[in-house]
């Protein structure tokens, strides 16, 4: 099977691109957890529910170990629940960088 030079840089070039905005999102991810728990909040990620319903039974996500050290969980979890202290109010902080949380589903 023989591939013009064309074909196999077109697909590069897609794969490349899609590489890229895993990462971006993952980053801005990370970014957008830190901010919670310097301000005291806790996450919940889509691996800790099952049917929509918190699971606590549930102690790591299905993902290889050495695949979630080699390029961090970020890349395969998605914030679902945020959870942010009772003395602090949504006017004392600015959620901004929940913004980068497109998964979100609950802000407690």
């Amino acid at each position: 099977m023989r591939f013009k030079t064309s074909t196999l840089l077109l697909v590069v070039t897609v794969l490349a691109l899609w590489m890229g905005y895993k990462a971006d999102r993952a980053q801005r991810q990370k970014r957008a957890v830190r901010w919670l728990e310097q301000n005291g909040g806790s996450v919940s990620f889509d691996w800790q529910f099952k049917e929509g319903q918190p699971d606590h039974t549930i102690s790591s996500p299905d993902i290889s170990p050495w695949l979630m050290r080699w390029m961090g969980p970020h890349y395969f979890q998605t914030p679902k629940s945020v959870t942010f202290p009772r003395s602090k109010s949504a006017e004392e902080l600015d959620l901004a960088p929940l913004a980068n949380l497109p998964g979100l589903e609950s802000l407690d």
